[in-house]
């Protein structure tokens, strides 16, 4: 009993998976397909070998839409008829057929002539052969028609029936280059936009069959022409509300388009506060996939959020300069018709210099045509600030050197717009450090070894720690008051590459490239008794620590040597009892290091 039901199972399986592979792999019910346009002469291929004996020919056809056969045209060796379903320009290729053995059917097809034909060979009243052809009619339209205005979009959309004889249809510009062709049952679309003069010639429609055909391809060929004169027009214009919008510099924000599917994409730009025209500064067409940019907005593209440029959904990204507010127009085009987008963009940027007495805050903003205030704060907010502006778009406010604790903080300049919007920024002033144990005394320069001051300014800027700026040695230095540019009191910062030197080194500036080579050779110089010295002493040490017995290691009396290069003064601080250090004393061009008595 277990045998025979394990059996019907398998044979079960057997039948589904036999019925199943049946069904998807079965081939189509004709042996030929022939595709044509509408209008063209058509030959439908049924050839074999010459007969021996009597033997005629049947023609039937079957329209997609019916279930039956109707005869088209019979034949035999001496007289010739039509059925029901004949054309008038319906004809046998070769009426001696019996000798050649061509069978085919020629005619000027109509839209209704679609569908499957039969191609019945009989001899002796009996069937020798049948051949099924599926006739598919391809229709194309060209718009807007075949001499095209310039800048106009070229449509050409090829569309077979029935759809179930074809595979693929592929356009081929006149240069042999594919087209980019939106798909759909029985065809597609191929679109050209902004067509050119260099735009015409012909453009071939290639049409693969499915199943069974004797041709691998058919070609049908469009010869279009771009008039040199006319230029398209486009009238039908949709205009959104215009968006009013403020941004930081450099802060990335989102240019908006219409949210229609376009063919392609311009967005044009008029500069700040300016009478200027517009100008294009982004194109993007996506059946061509080809990008214009301009220069001056290369930190412009075309990565919005909900962007999908190659599905035709536009938005752009802009991380903008102070000069790229003003005016944008985004401009998207399908067919005939345009969807425009404006937006009105206003740029804020905060700028810090300083003057001989202060620190000079600078509010810049352009666009102002849309700007309601602008003003200055400080994070205290019972603190007045005194503003005053230098002219159209700038605002400035003063914070006196060497910050306070009252003056330090949070400067805001906030700039609202017409629309209610308001954009801020921010710049900190900061205390100098209370940290003693931050101190850093320098070595040389004309401060007398005082400490760093941190920030101090350089020519215009500010620095939070020491610096190469203005050298060409490498050194690193620092100034000993707030303001360089004012009191010129600066020293070098302690560390392992510049210590040696710092005393022959000569003041920072940007062009002291020749100034300084030569006492960086003199520093050289110096260094190689300074090496020597010091082996003499490491050695002379070891000698006198092995003969006391002292049973501790010449890497902890390194480690106090190796501390002169962070904080001299710290070395100087520790008992001298049974220690060697280093001390560097600035004495002119011959400082050099000394070894003390213990």
């Amino acid at each position: 009993m277990e045998f025979r039901w394990l059996l019907f199972v398998l044979i079960s399986s057997s039948v589904v998976i036999i019925t199943k592979s049946q069904t998807t792999t079965k081939d189509p019910d004709w042996s030929d397909v022939v595709v044509t346009m509408v209008g063209t002469e058509v030959t439908l291929p049924c050839v074999d070998w010459p007969l021996m004996g009597s033997v005629s020919i049947n023609w039937k056809m079957k329209s997609p839409s019916v279930d039956h056969w109707k005869l088209v045209l019979s034949a035999n060796e001496r007289q010739q008829f039509s059925g029901a379903a004949s054309k008038a320009s319906m004809r046998l290729v070769d009426s001696n057929f019996q000798e050649t053995g061509d069978f085919s059917l020629l005619f000027v097809p109509k839209m209704e002539d679609k569908g499957r034909y039969s191609c019945l060979i009989i001899q002796q009243e009996k069937k020798l052969r049948e051949k099924i052809i599926l006739l598919a009619v391809l229709t194309v339209s060209i718009f807007p028609s075949a001499t095209l205005p310039q800048h106009s979009t070229l449509r050409l959309m090829a569309d077979v029936s029935p759809a179930s004889a074809i595979s693929e249809v592929t356009w081929l510009s006149p240069g042999g280059t594919p087209l980019r062709l939106a798909k759909r049952t029985g065809g597609g679309v191929a679109k050209l936009p902004q067509i050119r003069p260099t735009d015409q010639g012909v453009y071939i429609c290639q049409v693969y069959p499915k199943g069974n055909s004797s041709t691998h391809m058919f070609p049908f060929t469009v010869d279009l022409r771009v008039d040199d004169i006319n230029v398209a027009s486009f009238t039908n214009i949709s205009h959104s509300t215009q968006i009013s919008m403020a941004s930081l510099t450099q802060t990335p924000l989102t240019l908006a388009c219409p949210p229609k599917r376009g063919d392609y994409v311009l967005l044009f730009w008029k500069p700040p506060d300016s009478r200027n025209t517009t100008t294009l500064v982004y194109g993007y067409d996506r059946w061509r996939d080809r990008t214009e940019q301009s220069k001056t907005h290369a930190q412009l593209s075309l990565d919005g959020p909900l962007s999908t440029p190659k599905e035709g959904f536009f938005s752009f990204l802009l991380s903008p300069g102070l000069n790229d507010g003003g005016l944008y127009m985004c401009e998207v085009f399908l067919n005939d018709n345009v969807f425009s987008q404006r937006t009105l963009l206003s740029i804020l940027q905060v700028k810090a210099r300083h003057s001989p007495s202060a620190l000079v805050l600078t509010c810049q903003y352009t666009e102002r045509s849309q700007v309601k205030r602008v003003v200055w704060s400080h994070q205290n907010q019972s603190r007045t600030l005194k503003w005053s502006s230098s002219g159209p778009g700038r605002l400035s406010t003063e914070v006196p050197l060497s910050p306070t604790q009252d003056t330090a903080g949070n400067y805001t300049c906030t700039m609202l717009l017409r629309n209610g919007q308001a954009v801020k920024a921010v710049y900190t002033v900061k205390l100098p450090p209370k940290d003693t144990h931050t101190v850093l005394h320098t070595f040389g320069g004309n401060g007398n070894r005082q400490a760093c001051v941190f920030p101090f300014v350089f020519l215009g800027e500010t620095y939070e720690g020491c610096t190469t700026e203005g050298r060409s040695d490498g050194y690193r230095w620092c100034s000993t008051t707030y303001n360089f540019d004012k009191d010129k009191k600066y020293g070098f910062c302690p560390n392992r590459e510049n210590t040696e030197s710092t005393t022959s080194v000569s003041p920072p500036h940007p062009e002291s490239n020749s100034a300084s080579l030569l006492p960086s050779l003199s520093a050289l110089l110096l260094l190689v008794p300074l090496v020597a010295a010091v082996a003499g002493v490491l050695l002379w040490r070891q000698k006198d620590i092995s003969r006391r017995g002292i049973e501790q290691s010449l890497s902890h009396y390194s480690g106090e040597v190796e501390n002169i290069y962070e904080n001299p003064e710290d070395v100087r601080q520790t008992s001298p009892q049974g220690s060697v250090y280093m001390d560097l004393k600035p004495r002119g061009q011959d400082d050099v290091y000394e070894e003390l008595d213990r």
